[in-house]
C-alpha cells in the first residue's frame, strides 16, 4: 500500500489477504466501504493503521512493497515477507517483525526504536541512518546489511 505524503490523498492497494481479513468481519461494515475506493481520505489511513496494530497481518504485507515515510508504529508484523520493500522514513517504532524476512530491504532513515525484529533476515539491508535505540536484534541474520550512522543505544544482538 502507500501512505499520505505531505497530505495529499493516494491510491492504496491492498492485498487480497487484507481483502479476506475485511471480508471475515473483522472490520466494521462501515469501514468496509472506506477500502472500496481507490482514493482514501486521512481518517481511511488512520483505520488502516488501527488496523495493522490489532490484527496480525503478517500475510497481508507482500514482497517488494513501498511503504516509504509510513507511520506503522506498533504494528504486529511478525513472520512477513518484507524482502525488497522500501521502508525509507518510516515509523516502525515499536513493531513487532520478529522472523521477517527483510532481505535487501531499504530502511534508511527508519524508525525502529523498540523494534522487535528478533530472527529476522536483514540480509544485505540497509539501515542507514535508522534508529534502532531498544531495538531487539537478538538471531537476526544481519550479513551485508549496511548499518552506517544508524543509532544502536540500548539494541540487543546490533552488529557492531
Amino acid at each position: 500500500m502507500k501512505c499520505f505524503n505531505n497530505g495529499r490523498k493516494q491510491s492504496v492497494v491492498l492485498s487480497s489477504a487484507l481483502a479476506t481479513i475485511m471480508l471475515s468481519s473483522l472490520l466494521l461494515p462501515s469501514m468496509m466501504s472506506h477500502f472500496a475506493i481507490a482514493q482514501v481520505t486521512e481518517k481511511d489511513v488512520g483505520d488502516i493503521k488501527q488496523l495493522l496494530q490489532t490484527v496480525k497481518c503478517n500475510s497481508a504485507i507482500r514482497p517488494a512493497v513501498n511503504l516509504t515515510r509510513c507511520d506503522l508504529a506498533n504494528t504486529f508484523l511478525e513472520n512477513s515477507n518484507l524482502s525488497s520493500s522500501r521502508l525509507n522514513n518510516a515509523n516502525l517504532t515499536g513493531a513487532d517483525l520478529a522472523g521477517s524476512d527483510l532481505f535487501d530491504a531499504r530502511l534508511v532513515n527508519a524508525n525502529l526504536a523498540g523494534a522487535d525484529l528478533s530472527y529476522a533476515d536483514l540480509t544485505n539491508a540497509t539501515l542507514a541512518k535508522a534508529i534502532l535505540t531498544n531495538a531487539n536484534l537478538t538471531g537476526a541474520i544481519t550479513d551485508g546489511a549496511d548499518f552506517t550512522g544508524a543509532t544502536k543505544t540500548g539494541c540487543i544482538g546490533c552488529p557492531p
